[in-house]
């Protein structure tokens, strides 16, 4: 009868593709912030989104930086040429 209400049990995590044996006290921290088959909140998407933006932001500013170097070693060379 303990082992039924015990907290320390080990049960299985019921998030899909998650084979992970858990305390049965920790199961649902483990299935909605730990796991890593669980399914994102909204706002974990959103916060991905705008890293990913801010991401591609610093690469095209890069570009553009590496675009401007070139443009200057261009130059360069035509006038030694």
């Amino acid at each position: 009868r303990h082992v039924d209400h015990c907290g320390y049990a080990p049960v299985m995590c019921g998030n899909e593709g998650c084979e992970m044996l858990v305390n049965k006290r920790d199961k649902d921290n483990h299935e909605k912030s730990v796991c890593q088959f669980r399914i994102p909140k909204w706002h974990e998407i959103k916060a991905s989104q705008d890293e990913i933006k801010a991401s591609q932001d610093e690469v095209n500013v890069s570009q553009n930086e590496i675009k401007v170097k070139q443009g200057y070693v261009c130059s360069l060379l035509r006038i030694y040429l």
